[in-house]
């Protein structure tokens, strides 16, 4: 079997006790893991995603229940409305990293104290305009993000 050395400093040699212990496996393993999650979010960034984190949920009054989650993508556009019932929409649009897109809607209930978060995830644009009301603005926005994007992501 193949040899690789590493030279560790001796104020470094805690963090590798640590990950043995509460990694339960080799430290040959824990470190493998450990640079195949650091090369998958390099090429993450020198592809242009960066992390997203949103909320999910509602809040209404005091009482909150969202989480948050978050993916991979980029903003390719948004906008914000409100309607005849004062209620505010914010809408952002992503790609994401498995090359999906993502619809992002904050709605808020003017003057109610309620919130509503929440995600829709689609095959591609027009299946995310078919089902949501996306204005014609945004969508030649993000037509044109994708149509302007040179690397693609390949998940092989």
């Amino acid at each position: 079997m193949p040899k690789k050395n590493l030279y560790v400093k001796e104020k470094d040699l805690k963090v590798f006790d640590t990950a043995e212990m509460v990694g339960g496996d080799s430290l040959s393993n824990i470190v493998i893991d450990a640079l195949n999650l650091y090369i998958k979010e390099k090429k993450i960034k020198d592809e242009g995603f960066d992390k997203i984190t949103i909320n999910t949920g509602q809040k209404e009054g005091d009482t909150l229940k969202i989480r948050k989650v978050y993916f991979y993508g980029k903003f390719l556009s948004g906008f914000e409305y409100v309607d005849d019932e004062d209620v505010y929409y914010n809408i952002s649009i992503y790609r994401t990293i498995k090359d999906k897109i993502l619809i992002y809607k904050h709605i808020s209930f003017i003057g109610k104290r309620k919130d509503i978060y929440e995600y829709f995830i689609y095959d591609n644009l027009e299946l995310a305009k078919e089902h949501n009301y996306i204005s014609q603005e945004a969508y030649d926005e993000a037509i044109r993000a994708l149509e302007n994007e040179t690397m693609i992501y390949l998940d092989v």
